[in-house]
């Protein structure tokens, strides 16, 4: 081969080679954009947690994964989230756990009332491996489920008057979530439940439809309720989680060490988030007596005894009795 041949073969191969790099550049910065919907509006913790998440899996992933939070129910409520999620319409969502009555039970397990007694709890719940166990009754709905996030305590809050044990319940239209475990637990203690979705709690209690709602204190101050509220009654009958998803096959298609990247910032945010939300909480209960809205203690132990009676229906399913004695162990 003489010199000017092998000039030219020189200048061939470089710039094969500098195309290959540049190609394998091109893959390596391929954006890959999610969409994100929640019902969460300004205020809540899950709200704050799916911008925060959406930032940290950008940075994380050199800007690989740019996910799109879509909140204030704009592409729809917890329901339409799940079932377009699981239809393929968009990528991710959350969705609170209680609204997964309509597919399956096992998801109740995370609001037996009164089994996880503090955000030291939840927090370890959210963490272990038994929870993660239950969480995967959501692949039946062509779901992946990535965790769990927290919106904060429920409480009772009305315009009638002060509840301090079940017997004040009486006669008072309570709102209540979209599942038949609530209006059980509800009934039982004396209100009358009316299970309407969450969007229209507000134009309810000012209509008189309801006189009152179980809410989390973060949500009143969210949605505007305190002004349509003048009691808040501290009962604490269990907490308010929101489940992670995406669809099942767009989880799939996901590289194994980029879904190693998804789990690891979901845990690590876990103890941000819960902290987080204890932090609104307290803020969202000091506005409130600023309003002067009449907060009170309510009593516990009695609004549990009036509840523990749906423990002997749902510890008949496996995977409820094997959450509740997980937690109950772990406590």
């Amino acid at each position: 081969m003489n010199k000017k041949t092998w000039i030219i073969f020189f200048i061939l191969s470089f710039m094969i080679s500098l195309f290959c790099v540049n190609s394998s550049t091109f893959a390596a910065e391929k954006v890959v954009k999610y969409r994100f919907g929640t019902a969460s509006f300004p205020g809540l913790p899950t709200h704050t947690w799916t911008i925060k998440f959406s930032e940290v899996m950008k940075e994380r992933t050199n800007g690989k994964y740019q996910i799109e939070a879509i909140q204030e129910r704009k592409l729809g409520g917890d329901k339409d989230n799940i079932e377009m999620v699981g239809a393929g319409a968009f990528e991710m969502g959350h969705s609170s756990t209680a609204i997964f009555d309509g597919f399956f039970p096992d998801l109740n397990a995370l609001q037996m009332p009164f089994l996880i007694n503090s955000y030291e709890s939840l927090e370890k719940v959210f963490l272990a491996d038994f929870t993660q166990k239950l969480l995967t009754a959501l692949e039946k709905i062509n779901l992946h489920p990535l965790g769990l996030i927290e919106n904060g305590y429920r409480h009772i809050g009305n315009n009638v008057r002060s509840i301090y044990k079940p017997e004040d319940l009486k006669g008072i239209k309570l709102r209540v979530a979209e599942t038949k475990m609530h209006q059980e637990i509800f009934s039982a203690l004396g209100a009358i439940p009316i299970p309407i979705s969450y969007g229209e709690i507000y134009t309810s209690l000012k209509t008189g439809v309801i006189n009152g709602t179980e809410i989390n204190a973060t949500s009143a101050s969210s949605e505007k309720l305190m002004e349509v509220l003048s009691h808040f009654s501290l009962t604490g009958h269990f907490f308010w989680p929101s489940v992670i998803y995406i669809n099942k096959n767009v989880w799939n298609s996901i590289p194994p060490q980029d879904q190693k990247i998804f789990e690891q910032v979901i845990v690590e945010l876990v103890p941000w988030q819960i902290a987080l939300c204890k932090d609104k909480d307290k803020n969202a209960m000091e506005t409130m007596e600023k309003r002067g809205i009449k907060i009170n203690q309510a009593d516990s132990k009695l609004f549990f005894e009036g509840s523990k009676f749906i423990y002997d229906k749902y510890m008949n399913y496996p995977a409820v009795a094997t959450f509740v004695d997980a937690v109950k162990a772990m406590q």
